[in-house]
């Protein structure tokens, strides 16, 4: 009898807290979204952050443009994660901290260091994310120092509004303080000039864009920090475009250094290949990387094909950017292209034991690449 009773409570139990779970039906796409957060933000509520990446997962799989929103979800699964630590509560780092392209560590290190201003605390917490994920997200730390990035940005003194150069210099002044090598440094920039394409698309801290230039400010950076800069102005680029990829490529072809712009070029498409993540001809984005500088041709198809793997399906992110990159839509430099980038990311992404299996499931002189970028 008690374990009948004990059962129905905890049916009752859940029936209470998933029937108050919207079921995220609708067909406008702001108010399906809307929906989507107040299912992740009602685990987030109850202190459970762990479930919170569980809908998140449920989500994913039930809603087809999901791909476009969980990093913003994250992010905000970050925050929420912070303050919860900040009350001392207890988090548990596991690998599914990692979904969605690290927005957790984003999202949480902002608050932190919003908060806090202690870089020795923001590092200790990234050694800490270190410890625990290194061997299954191994690119665990250096995502929790782009979230270092995105904290010191915030600049929440009068004087330096307005001015974008007065926003950046003390941020990398405290990212330059807070890394220990060129890769921790470069990730720390990138949340800086990230957060700083965020405030130019809101207008936040009274910054103002230049329509016409919108990179200048990238210009002007010290030649250390200007890769950052170009690849951290995607989204506002595609933003300014309407997501007009051949517009938004305009501002890159400009840059004259070739590997810099090669980088931005990267991450220009891979917030297109996101936005078409649930497609499956891709022919017309092909056809605008055809039409690019031809520095920039075989980097678009590239960061196209990343797109796919930044914010696929948690713990299968590599399904689609593999499968796009054997497309008979592509050529053959095409093709080595995107198999030669995905494939030198997956060592990033997963633990080698990882990658290894998904090696074996691979044919001929790509299973070879594969085997060579472990």
């Amino acid at each position: 009898m008690f374990r009948i009773l004990a059962a129905l409570i905890v049916g009752l139990l859940f029936i209470v807290i998933y029937a108050q779970r919207p079921p995220c039906t609708q067909k406008d796409a702001a108010k399906v979204k809307a929906c989507w957060e107040q299912v992740v933000q009602a685990d987030i509520k109850r202190g459970d952050i762990a479930g919170a990446f569980e809908s998140l997962v449920s989500l994913y799989n039930s809603a087809p443009n999901m791909g476009e929103t969980c990093h913003a979800l994250t992010h905000e699964i970050g925050r929420s994660g912070y303050k919860l630590f900040a009350r001392d509560v207890k988090i548990s780092i596991t690998p599914k901290t990692a979904y969605c392209s690290y927005g957790f560590y984003h999202g949480f290190m902002e608050e932190l260091v919003l908060e806090k201003g202690d870089m020795d605390l923001a590092r200790k917490f990234c050694d800490y994310a270190d410890a625990q994920l290194s061997k299954v997200s191994p690119d665990v730390t250096l995502q929790c120092f782009h979230g270092i990035g995105h904290g010191t940005v915030n600049n929440h003194d009068p004087r330096t509004w307005g001015n974008a150069q007065s926003l950046i210099d003390p941020a990398i002044a405290l990212c330059e303080q807070v890394a220990s090598s060129d890769e921790q440094l470069s990730r720390c920039a990138t949340g800086v000039f990230n957060g700083l394409s965020i405030f130019y698309s809101t207008g936040e801290y009274k910054l103002v864009l230049d329509k016409n230039d919108p990179v200048k400010i990238c210009r002007q950076q010290k030649k250390q920090y200007q890769d950052a800069c170009y690849i951290s102005m995607n989204t506002l680029l595609l933003q300014l475009t309407n997501y007009d990829l051949m517009r938004a490529v305009l501002f890159i072809e400009v840059i004259s250094d070739d590997v810099t712009a090669s980088h931005a070029m990267i991450n220009l498409a891979a917030p297109i290949g996101t936005k078409n993540i649930s497609k499956t001809d891709h022919t017309e984005t092909i056809s605008i990387c055809r039409l690019v500088q031809k520095r920039l041709h075989l980097p678009c198809i590239a960061g196209y094909a990343y797109g796919f793997l930044e914010h696929g399906e948690p713990e299968r992110e590599y399904i689609k950017p593999l499968k796009f990159c054997e497309s008979e839509s592509l050529t053959r430099d095409e093709q080595n292209a995107c198999f030669e980038y995905i494939l030198s990311y997956l060592p990033r992404w997963y633990a080698q034991e990882k990658v290894e299996s998904i090696c074996a499931t691979l044919d001929g002189t790509v299973k070879k690449l594969c085997y060579e970028k472990i």
